[in-house]
């Protein structure tokens, strides 16, 4: 139960929530070493056990490996299967955490996309959307937000 409870909570980490509540943040890094992905460059899911993240709610990492997915596509990338090589290997996570601020403790959240090299496995690019978690939105909202964050994370990372 509290495992659900958390993978609920996680899906309102983007919620617009009251105006004491910190705005959701997004940012992105681009490995120091690394070239940016061409746009026709292939990918495929990390098979390492982080991809699955701290929420425990397999519907709702399925739900951000489509969207993912959606979105690398509509940038010009083409997905393989995890039995094929590709040029790039992803993974997501999610993680929670508590915040004290001025105002009073809150839960805060963070979605995390990693996009790795398939020949030497160095990191090429992290997008990350952080912000509070509003646990009292009902379930549409909270799997809006989370769509809007996976969208909003990808438009960080455009290909060469």
């Amino acid at each position: 139960m509290r495992d659900r409870l958390i993978a609920y909570g996680l899906l309102t980490l983007f919620a617009l929530g009251c105006a004491t509540v910190p705005p959701t943040r997004v940012h992105s890094y681009w490995g120091s070493t690394a070239q940016r992905p061409s746009r026709d460059a292939t990918f495929a899911w990390s098979l390492e056990p982080s991809s699955e993240g701290e929420s425990g709610d397999a519907a709702l990492m399925e739900m951000i490996r489509e969207r993912t997915e959606a979105g690398l596509i509509s940038l010009g990338y083409r997905k393989r299967d995890g039995r094929t090589s590709a040029d790039l290997y992803v993974s997501c996570r999610l993680t929670t955490s508590f915040q004290p601020t001025d105002q009073g403790p809150i839960d805060s959240g963070s979605l995390v996309i990693d996009v790795v090299s398939g020949a030497d496995g160095r990191l090429i690019w992290r997008g990350w959307a952080e912000g509070p978690v509003d646990r009292s939105l009902p379930p549409e909202a909270r799997q809006k937000r989370v769509e809007a964050a996976v969208h909003q994370i990808l438009e960080q990372f455009k290909p060469s």
